[in-house]
């Protein structure tokens, strides 16, 4: 992989995290947010991304899960395990960072989600 190659992908992420924190809360948006009609691939996209061989592109993709619980509410119940996965193979990264990141991402979901059993169950999967 070219070195310029990740400095790209990173700067995308970025811009995509500004993005992201510009959208209203879900709360605030009473279901009216851009984001839901996106959601499924959206969640998709930001679980490949946690997935990077690049620690600054996972570490802001982390954030970027981290906030949506937050920015689409209860809509994104049914994509928990998209995310599950990645943020489990996170847990076991060897960079107490990256472990850290996937905890507090976690814990958004556990926050804002209805059912944390739910959650669970899914990143148990």
């Amino acid at each position: 992989m070219d070195a310029e190659e990740w400095q790209v992908r990173a700067s995308a992420v970025e811009s995509l995290q500004r993005a992201l924190e510009a959208l209203p809360d879900a709360a605030a948006a009473r279901g009216a947010s851009p984001l839901l009609p996106h959601l499924g691939p959206f969640a998709n996209f930001a679980s490949a991304l946690l997935d990077d061989s690049n620690m600054k592109v996972s570490l802001t993709a982390a954030r970027i899960a981290q906030a949506l619980p937050r920015k689409a509410g209860r809509a994104l119940a049914p994509h928990v395990g998209t995310l599950g996965s990645a943020l489990v193979r996170k847990m076991g990264d060897a960079q107490p960072l990256v472990r850290q990141e996937a905890m507090k991402v976690t814990a958004a979901l556990l926050h804002e989600l209805p059912a944390p059993s739910a959650v669970l169950a899914e990143l148990h999967e």
